[in-house]
Parts: structure tokens; sequence; C-alpha cells
């Protein structure tokens, strides 16, 4: 976690700090395994005096706070036991998503990028999307982290002829 702290989430603070923007609310987003690159990245931007809304990612059929862990295919997340560092006084909501739309955003982001994301990064950037249309958030910066590559998952790399 302190490595998050301290390297992750102190380097992204760094980057809001320098887009020149004084909006001082950010709206986080991530999945949790053992919680601790949320919790890490939470309290660093917290520490630069950004005021952090902290949303974590679970895929649907799953809910943590229950110890609630139903089958899924996003690798990382929710991993059949309730995330060690998570700190639930710091996560502002729970946003679930489904398969199909995780699927849907690995598409969109390769045609929009290039970038092969895997399951748990087009998760986070699935919630962004939905909440970025938000009219709550529509001014507001969200920051979400990319964890995996698509380059693990065969299926998606073969359907695309990218071998």
């Amino acid at each position: 976690m302190n490595a998050h702290r301290q390297g992750t989430g102190k380097e992204l603070a760094r980057q809001r700090q320098q887009a020149g923007n004084m909006q001082r609310n950010v709206v986080l987003i991530a999945g949790a395994g053992t919680g601790a690159s949320l919790m890490g990245i939470t309290l660093a931007l917290q520490d630069a005096h950004l005021h952090v809304t902290t949303l974590l990612v679970e895929p649907d059929g799953c809910d943590m706070p229950s110890s609630l862990f139903g089958e899924h295919r996003i690798e990382g997340i929710s991993v059949g036991v309730p995330a060690p560092f998570l700190d639930w006084a710091l996560i502002d909501e729970v946003q679930h998503v489904q398969l199909q739309e995780v699927l849907d955003t690995q598409r969109w982001c390769y045609a929009q990028t290039e970038l092969l994301v895997g399951n748990s990064s087009a998760a986070n950037l699935a919630v962004a999307r939905r909440v970025k249309a938000a009219e709550r958030c529509r001014n507001i910066p969200i920051v979400t982290v990319a964890y995996d590559s698509a380059l693990w998952y065969d299926d998606f790399v073969a359907a695309r002829g990218l071998q």
C-alpha cells in the first residue's frame, strides 16, 4: 500500500497539479484484489489536498462487504476473499460491471487507441466511461488504473489477428 501511496498515487497527484486545472475534486475508479493499490492511491491524492471520491469496481454477482463472490472473468479483483487492505471508510460507492460491458470497452479502447487492455483495466475504463457520462461527474476529472494488458488473453489477441 505504501508503494502506491509514495509512488503511483503521488505521481497521479503530481500530474493533476501539472494539468493546471484548479479543480480540487477528483473521482478515483478502481477494482480491488488486496486493496493496496486503491488505498495507496486514494491516500496519496488526499495527501495532495484533493477531494477524492473513490469508487470500487466489482463484477456483477459480487458484493465484497457481504463476502459474496460470484464466478466472473475479471482477473485480479473480487478474488474470493475480502480485500485485506481495503478501508471501507475511504470507499464512497461500489459500481458493478457486467462482462459484456467489459468486452465492449476492450473493443472501444482498441478502436480508439490501439491499446490492448485486459479485463481488469477494461472494467475500470467501463465504469469511468459510465461515470463520466453522468451529469454529476461531467466536469470532474476521473482517474483510473490500467492493471493488465489483453496480451495475456489469447482469445482476445487471436480474434483480432494480432499474433
